[in-house]
Formats: structure tokens, sequence, C-alpha cells
């Protein structure tokens, strides 16, 4: 962050500043409340970042990160489920072995290259 007398300057104690009344209605109040926990950060941050125009701090939607989370996660369980079917080859006929096992196995292959490329995604997404 930045002071008010040098702007290069970081501060390492925010109770040593003095507070910014800004008027606002309740719904706007409420839109800023949800925007900075939207962002992963408090009120005041979220409204310094904003109003400085700081371009070492990204707005990141977590709960969007978060969904993208979950959904690498769902991946990694169809992955599993593929590997069940798999293991249980011996139910399907003789001749469509070959053809079951190259397809599932490309599928794996598939869902595990999408699962890596989400999880540099969410990663390039949180560190920025």
């Amino acid at each position: 962050m930045k002071t008010a007398t040098n702007q290069h300057e970081p501060i390492s104690n925010r109770k040593q500043t003095l507070p910014i009344k800004v008027f606002c209605t309740p719904d706007e109040r409420q839109t800023i409340i949800e925007k900075a926990k939207q962002c992963g950060l408090s009120v005041s941050h979220y409204l310094r970042a904003i109003a400085l125009g700081l371009g070492n701090t990204r707005i990141i939607d977590f709960s969007q990160t978060d969904e993208l989370i979950k959904t690498k996660v769902e991946l990694g369980r169809i992955i599993g489920l593929l590997k069940l079917c798999l293991n249980r080859i011996e139910n399907i006929p003789l001749d469509s072995r070959v053809l079951f096992r190259e397809t599932v196995s490309s599928l794996i292959r598939e869902i595990e290259a999408n699962q890596a490329s989400l999880k540099a995604l969410i990663q390039r997404a949180v560190k920025s």
C-alpha cells in the first residue's frame, strides 16, 4: 500500500492511518461488501486498490475459482470411474475389448490433459 506523503513507501501499520468516510446507500454498501468478499479482500483493501489504481492488486472472483477447482475434482472422479470400467473389462465381449480399452484410455488421457490445463489456469488466476 502507499502513504499519503510518499506514494512509494509501504505502510507497515494500518492502525496509524486515518479513515475516510464514504457516504452510500444501504444497497451500495452491500454491493461493495459483496464485491470485496468475491475478491478475497477486506472492504478497506478493496476500496484502496480501486481508488489508488494499484496495478499489483489483482481482483479475482474467488467464487469462480472455487467452481473451477470443483470442476477439476469432478474430472478426477470421472477418471476414477473410467479406470474402474477398465478393471471390469472381462464383462465385455472378447472381440470388443481392444476397442473398449483404447477408447477408455483415450478418454482418460484427454480428461487428464484438460485437468492439467484447468490447474494451470487456476494457478495463473490466483498468482496474478
